[in-house]
């Protein structure tokens, strides 16, 4: 990381007074065990068993849930269902994020409620952040919504909600996301973004999708705190 990466990060934190951060990647692998390709695979043949075929375009099952969608609303709620169990299962064998601790504790330290926002179940965030003793650091979760699946990053709803229950204003809280769609849905609610770049790639992608820095590991957000800002 470059030195005026470093003062970027540390200006866009040291104007934040809430952290808003999405969770598979920035605080942990949540497919690490049991991969998402296998749970997409897994619901697509579930879905093959009640005579309705949907084509192979994603190994993302979050993508097959809006397939799902696309063709009727109780497919939707059962898909939503199974992938909500599959998500639980893959929690209990979910890999911590080198450094994700170490900043969720360092937004406690400084006064910054930090909500998790995510496309993944509420039930799998909470059983990972309990398992793992990180539930003491977070103010706020918020998964997808079970019964709309439009209301999925991009979409601002997550976002809007979770600034709400914590008592955040847009204009000083920060995300943290890895994900285009989720620079997307920053950009929607007015926060400013911060792109977890953690593959190949992802820097110019997530720059892009209008990323108002980068960071390559978790680690540089928790010495940003500590980074005079200019």
């Amino acid at each position: 990381m470059t030195d005026s990466d470093a003062a970027q990060l540390a200006r866009l934190l040291s104007r934040a007074q809430w952290v808003l951060l999405d969770f598979d990647g920035p605080v942990c692998s949540v497919f690490a065990g049991y991969p998402a390709p296998v749970i997409a695979a897994e619901l697509r043949t579930w879905i093959a068993t009640e005579a309705i075929q949907v084509p192979h375009l994603t190994d993302d099952p979050h993508e097959v849930l809006r397939q799902a969608a696309a063709i009727s609303g109780d497919l939707a709620r059962e898909v939503e269902k199974r992938l909500r169990l599959a998500e639980i299962e893959a929690a209990a064998t979910a890999e911590p994020t080198p450094g994700a601790a170490e900043f969720l504790a360092a937004c406690q330290a400084t006064g910054r409620p930090v909500a998790i926002v995510s496309n993944n179940t509420a039930d799998a965030i909470t059983a990972y952040l309990e398992r793992t003793d990180l539930s003491r650091y977070v103010a706020h979760v918020e998964g997808r919504d079970r019964h709309d699946t439009a209301l999925m990053k991009p979409h601002p709803y997550l976002l809007n909600v979770s600034m709400r229950a914590i008592g955040a204003s847009p204009a000083k809280t920060t995300f943290i996301g890895d994900s285009t769609s989720d620079i997307q849905a920053g950009t929607a609610a007015g926060v400013p973004t911060i792109g977890y770049a953690n593959k190949p790639g992802k820097p110019h992608r997530l720059l892009a999708a209008g990323a108002s820095a980068i960071t390559e590991n978790m680690a540089a957000l928790e010495r940003a705190f500590s980074t005079p800002s200019p």
